[in-house]
């Protein structure tokens, strides 16, 4: 039912089929392996039976994906096995191989006179490729789609669809030359095949969806509606690995990853999967179990593991072959008795280790297929997932994003996170997925820096998805979100050449933040607010006592003065804004959280600060023989605020007067970043 009524909200936002033209752009955000394949089949059904003639897959840069979507496609909506021909399926379409039989099924929509029941929709797959767009544009150009609705679903909407000139366009408009025209290939393909279609809906579907979020809002591509994918019970996902059960992590030590022979951490991995699979095979436990092996995009790195593991296969075989009494199968089995403790201290239903040791143990290793999955040979080959029970598949970039490694256990992965894109990283965990059945024998081999990434990964994920829940709530469109979101410091957002604004950033934690332009804010508001905050509170203004501040729930601080403060400056207002989204959060698992305050002069007694180009040359008072600075005026733990009232002089000149402004001090527990799309002026 979840599934249904989330398909439901998509197709309520896309366009009416009874309208006679429509140019809507959505974006569907799900997590990594969470069932997106199903969601958009669902959608393909409704919109079907919702009266779209024409339904378009954009299926994935990779042959294999195409294939994978196409099949999958026809599975579930049993396209193959119907007797009443409600789909015409078609894949890369040509005008000279499927022109005449579109352009008939579209006649029969047309002719009142057909019967209803009897009328197809075109279902289209295609290969996100110039030439195949090309084609499928040339061919739709030759027909009448006046009245024609269509949907198209670009599966991983963020990789490839999106504009990477933007940012040279954004340096050119900053020269005065920006040209439109200037356009990446695949994006422009895509713009062209929006154009020919009067009536269209255009849904984006990722599960990362930085790039389409922060794209400029004028973007043709950007998206004016979303919705976000819930999970069912099974789902196992960031939050899962690197949060609740990060006893699944192997960290792979610096050594082993620039070994040149097989390092110990993968003969474990192998050790430990291996075991899983001779556990689960004679009990027909699941469909399949794989191993992944991704070391980096390097198609030599891909054959020397690839080498290393059918050459350790090979070895334990005929190891394992021998009679027990041999001094290298006791060591092998030594070896394996060591990672079965391991595994059986999480993996309670793991057999007692002499019966998987014998035969079985041997079986397992022997039946599992080692294949290299990359381009090398000129097309990545398909898995056939019906020959064997185990596989062991290894390659990067082809096991990246879109890719579904069935039954998939335990993964090897010693890349680096490489320039630091989250989106990038984040769509390589093909280990995340639908695996509650069999968590226990599951194990990530990662290095420390991705393991750090991942872990950041998720707070930023799961901090993006709220925000955009709270701002779907609201009811207005996606283009009115303030785009911001939480992100560690080491991660860049996505890609730059596809962001024509810039990003910037807010660094909170051990450090002080500051209110620059106070007088650029609703004065009386401001002044009215810390007013009555400062007399609420019992504020004091400080005179170098150590009794002079007061201990407040921090709670009370963000209601009452934080969030009724206004600050108009560019980036006091960024900035600020960026605090009390971190300040929430951190209310959200603290809600009894204290905090301490200072007051710096009165609104009776204000401090004199000077102007410095437009702003606050410096608010801290220094250190002096008698005075620590204002600097060092902090509790010795958790957040510290000081409210100062300040004079601005602009030489002797008093520009304005009786200015409330904030500083807060956040110590290192808290470090966050917030980054944000940079705009030119409030709206």
């Amino acid at each position: 039912m979840r599934l249904i009524a989330e398909t439901q909200q998509i197709l309520m936002q896309s366009g009416n089929p009874e309208s006679e033209t429509n140019n809507e752009t959505g974006l569907v955000l799900g997590y990594v392996q969470s069932g997106k394949t199903m969601s958009f089949t669902t959608l393909t059904a409704l919109a079907k039976d919702n009266g779209y003639q024409i339904i378009i897959i954009i299926a994935g840069i990779a042959t294999n994906l195409i294939d994978q979507s196409t099949t999958r496609l026809e599975k579930d909506l049993r396209i193959n096995e119907r007797t009443d021909r409600q789909w015409l399926s078609i894949k890369n379409p040509t005008i000279s191989a499927n022109y005449q039989s579109i352009s008939d099924k579209l006649l029969e929509w047309k002719d009142k006179t057909f019967p209803v029941e009897r009328r197809r929709t075109i279902l289209i797959t295609i290969l996100k490729n110039q030439k195949r767009l090309q084609d499928l544009h040339d061919l739709l150009s030759r027909l009448d789609l006046k009245g024609v609705p269509t949907l198209i679903i670009d599966d991983e909407g963020d990789q490839a669809s999106l504009n990477t000139q933007e940012r040279k366009n954004a340096r050119n408009a900053r020269n005065g030359e920006y040209n439109e025209n200037s356009l990446s290939t695949i994006y422009n393909r895509i713009i062209s095949l929006k154009a020919v279609l009067p009536h269209h809906t255009f849904v984006q579907y990722t599960a990362t969806p930085q790039a389409n979020l922060f794209v400029n809002i004028m973007n043709r591509l950007s998206p004016n509606f979303i919705q976000l994918l819930t999970t069912g019970d099974k789902y196992t996902g960031g939050k899962t690995f690197f949060r609740d059960r990060r006893d699944l992590i192997e960290v792979i030590p610096p050594q082993d990853i620039i070994a040149t022979s097989p390092p110990e951490s993968l003969l474990d991995a192998l050790r430990m999967f291996f075991l899983g699979v001779a556990k689960g095979e004679p009990q027909n436990e699941f469909k399949n179990r794989s191993m992944m092996i991704h070391p980096s995009e390097r198609t030599d790195e891909h054959t020397d593991f690839y080498n290393w593991a059918i050459t350790i296969k090979n070895e334990w075989v005929d190891i394992l072959a021998k009679p027990d009494t041999d001094l290298s199968k006791q060591a092998l089995v030594a070896d394996f008795q060591k990672s079965y403790n391991k595994l059986a201290q999480i993996a309670t239903d793991l057999p007692i280790f002499d019966q998987l040791s014998g035969k079985t143990l041997l079986y397992a290793i022997r039946g599992t297929q080692i294949e290299k999955l990359n381009a090398s040979r000129g097309k990545t080959p398909n898995v056939n997932w019906r020959d064997n029970y185990a596989f062991i598949l290894i390659g990067g970039k082809a096991m990246d994003r879109g890719f579904t490694v069935e039954g998939l256990t335990v993964t090897y992965m010693p890349r680096n996170i490489g320039v630091g894109n989250a989106d990038t990283i984040q769509q390589r965990a093909r280990f995340f997925g639908y695996k509650k059945g069999y968590l226990n024998y599951c194990r990530i081999y990662i290095n420390q820096n991705a393991q750090a990434a991942y872990e950041d990964y998720v707070v930023h994920e799961e901090d993006m998805r709220h925000r955009l829940s709270e701002h779907i709530k609201t009811g207005k469109p996606l283009n009115d979100w303030y785009r911001e979101v939480f992100l560690a410091d080491f991660l860049n957002l996505t890609r730059n050449n596809v962001l024509f604004n810039e990003v910037s950033r807010s660094v909170f934690g051990d450090e002080w933040f500051s209110i620059k332009a106070p007088h650029d804010a609703a004065i009386p508001n401001n002044q009215r607010i810390t007013e009555d905050f400062i007399k609420n509170n019992g504020l004091n203004p400080y005179l170098n006592k150590s009794q002079e501040y007061e201990i407040v729930p921090l709670m009370t601080v963000v209601n009452n003065l934080l969030s009724k403060l206004v600050y108009n400056r560019r980036s006091d207002f960024d900035n600020f804004n960026a605090l009390k989204s971190v300040l929430s959060q951190y209310l959200e698992e603290r809600p009894n959280e204290l905090c301490t305050v200072y007051l710096f002069g009165s609104l009776d007694k204000p401090r004199e600060r000077k102007m410095k180009n437009e702003q606050i040359n410096e608010l801290f008072q220094g250190r002096n023989d008698n005075y620590l600075g204002d600097r060092e005026i902090r509790a010795k733990r958790g957040i510290t605020f000081q409210i100062h009232v300040v004079t601005l002089l602009e030489g002797k000149n008093a520009v304005a007067e009786k200015l409330p402004t904030i500083a807060a001090y956040l110590p290192s527990e808290l470090s966050q970043d917030v980054i944000r799309q940079t705009y030119q002026d409030i709206e």
